[in-house]
């Protein structure tokens, strides 16, 4: 580009901020690398430096960037920004090369960048906001109006913890175990995960189908997660904006296949899903909550069913009444889960309501896997032990609720604190369908 060109990227940073021009996240450490030192803490020092600290406490990845980046070109001479003009949108590349790199960021520098601020950034507190008017020159919103986090779904995500085992070069012993992440797991197999943004930068073409829907720029942002094949990328793993669902789907790929699981190299999902509940919580959604229940009640009845038929004639005869309280046990329950308000859920005045709430904050906090099995193994489990068949439609409601499907999801630390986070919750399994009374 020529020096004119160059002249007027440099004026629109300093004029609109480096936000209004877009760039390459690359810019940062380039920035921070070769800017000297008096410069770094004369930005740091001023009015800038204030809300910089401010941007970091109150998680405004958004702004503290913007501001960071912007103050720095202001400060700039033309041969300085010259060598990192390339990193903004408006550069015309002349070379068909990437020129943007991923931060390395981890829970860890979030933490730290939210609870040392001060001494991270060295603000100067004698210096204060109301005369100086830099501040508005920025057009940057209060850190409480900005958008974004110091991580990103798909940068946290990315960044969980993985070991790995190492090896002698020579003699191919174990060595021990190193320290990986998500990411680096993934980069290995040449997948890789990335933002929605970020993503489609990447793709040859101004769009993609994805799902059967054609998408084009505007469709894709910061907060998206993609999991996706960098030799097929058009067709990614997964697209969305669920930390858990996206989770999920990296565990079944090749990298995080069961066979290596202690031998080549160690996760912990159980660990994962937690910091991703930690740095974004899921919004409290009841009907959410209900249908899903709901879709476990359902299925856990078919899943009886289908194994009861399986059975020889005289094993169904034999198991009668054991077909009999099971199958009006779950029918009573789901239709019990389908009637149950929001009001309830708040009130909670009878005890198998309290009961079904403290489940729907077990749902919330830690949604348990193969729910139906759970629900089916604390039917049976209730068979066991009840001299009788079961009577819908009585207090066996209460008695089921209480004494089994409290038992079986563990529902005891929801009843003392309601809404809390439980997460190393062990489902207990069916009962053995050859052990008959």
């Amino acid at each position: 580009m020529k020096q004119k060109q160059i002249k007027a990227i440099k004026k629109q940073i300093v004029e609109e901020t480096a936000l209004s021009v877009g760039y390459y996240e690359a810019v940062i450490p380039e920035i921070i690398e070769n800017i000297d030192s008096d410069t770094f803490y004369n930005i740091m020092g001023r009015t800038s430096g204030e809300w910089l600290l401010e941007a970091a406490k109150s998680k405004n990845r958004v702004g503290f960037q913007n501001i960071l980046v912007s103050e720095a070109v202001k400060s700039m001479s033309y041969q300085e920004f010259k060598t990192i003009v390339k990193y903004f949108f408006s550069y015309q590349q002349t070379e068909n090369k990437i020129l943007a790199e991923r931060i390395e960021t981890s829970p860890e520098l979030f933490s730290r960048l939210q609870n040392e601020a001060d001494i991270v950034f060295r603000s100067n507190p004698q210096e204060g906001l109301e005369n100086d008017t830099e501040l508005q020159e920025h057009k940057v919103p209060s850190p409480v109006e900005g958008a974004g986090n110091l991580l990103t779904p798909a940068e946290l995500v990315g960044s969980l913890e993985v070991k790995d085992q190492s090896y002698d070069e020579t003699s191919g012993e174990p060595l021990g175990w190193e320290k990986n992440t998500i990411a680096g797991a993934l980069s290995g197999y040449d997948y890789s995960i990335d933002t929605g943004l970020n993503y489609f930068s990447n793709l040859d073409d101004d769009e993609v189908e994805i799902d059967d829907k054609v998408l084009y720029q505007k469709d894709f942002h910061e907060n998206q997660i993609v999991v996706y094949d960098l030799q097929n990328p058009s067709h990614p793993f997964y697209f969305g904006e669920s930390c858990e669902e996206a989770i999920d789907e990296i565990e079944s790929l090749l990298p995080f296949q069961d066979g290596m699981q202690d031998w080549d190299r160690r996760w912990d999902y159980d660990a994962w899903v937690k910091t991703a509940r930690e740095y974004f919580p899921i919004p409290f959604d009841f009907e959410k909550i209900q249908d899903q229940i709901l879709k476990d009640l359902r299925k856990a009845q078919i899943v009886f069913k289908q194994s009861m038929l399986e059975k020889s004639s005289l094993e169904v005869f034999d198991q009668a009444s054991k077909i009999l309280y099971v199958s009006d046990a779950l029918f009573e329950l789901e239709s019990f889960v389908k009637e149950f308000t929001s009001e309830e859920y708040q009130e909670r005045s009878y005890s198998y309501e309290k009961q079904l709430s403290a489940l729907i904050d077990r749902y919330h906090s830690n949604p348990p896997q193969n729910a139906s099995d759970t629900f089916i193994a604390a039917a049976e489990r209730s068979w066991l032990k009840v001299d009788g068949s079961y009577d819908v439609g009585s207090d066996d409601k209460a008695y089921f609720m209480e004494n089994y499907i409290c038992d079986y999801f563990e529902l005891a630390p929801y009843l003392e604190t309601p809404n809390i986070k439980v997460t190393d919750v062990n489902i207990i399994p069916p009962v053995s369908k050859g052990h008959t009374r």
